[in-house]
């Protein structure tokens, strides 16, 4: 479970943003230098990861997850109907590619450290929380060999809609999967897992 939940933070196609933006952005003729609007992304990231570290433990770590895939999901979708219509001088693009990284930021960019950690027993934690973390960047490196073959292979917008629907799909995986640890002492967690 912890190899699955970390391996698929990088399918939400958070990474695919952060290391094509320049790309992505060349292609939309609005909002200043590409260098400029690169810069941005990390800024957007950095302020909502902060803000992640209110919420995480206000609202739980499931109803995060939740909401950040219907809204990565949609701007997913705004994105790639965008490429497929051409629309790309305006500056909803670039409202879209900042919304879908602040709600990946206060979600499951913060979410993934904080679950991952809490999910194993004290026995393994460590070494399982590394392993899982092994299957984070493993998908990282999937997904960031495998955008520019679809971007050539399918086009922008097929590309753009495939992470749109994965991530509506990890909304049926959190709703199944996911057990609410906000408050849940580690023993606790440890038991829900088990029941799985």
């Amino acid at each position: 479970m912890g190899v699955v939940f970390a391996a698929i933070a990088q399918l939400t196609g958070i990474n695919i943003i952060f290391y094509y933006a320049p790309l992505i952005f060349e292609k939309t003729h609005v909002g200043g230098s590409v260098l400029f609007q690169t810069v941005l992304t990390g800024v957007v990231n950095l302020i909502f990861t902060i803000v992640a570290f209110w919420l995480i433990d206000r609202i739980g770590r499931k109803k995060l997850l939740l909401a950040g895939s219907a809204v990565m999901g949609t701007c997913m979708v705004i994105v790639g109907i965008l490429f497929y219509t051409d629309n790309l001088d305006n500056y909803l693009v670039l409202a879209a590619i900042f919304v879908y990284i602040a709600a990946f930021a206060c979600t499951w960019g913060a979410v993934l450290w904080v679950y991952v950690a809490e999910i194993f027993s004290n026995k393994i934690r460590g070494s399982a929380t590394s392993f899982a973390i092994f299957g984070n960047w493993t998908a990282n490196a999937i997904v960031s060999w495998t955008f520019p073959v679809m971007l050539s292979g399918m086009g922008a917008p097929v590309t753009f809609f495939i992470y749109g629907v994965i991530n509506f799909l990890m909304i049926a995986f959190v709703a199944k999967y996911v057990f609410e640890t906000k408050g849940v002492s580690l023993e606790k967690v440890e038991s829900m897992y088990a029941n799985l």
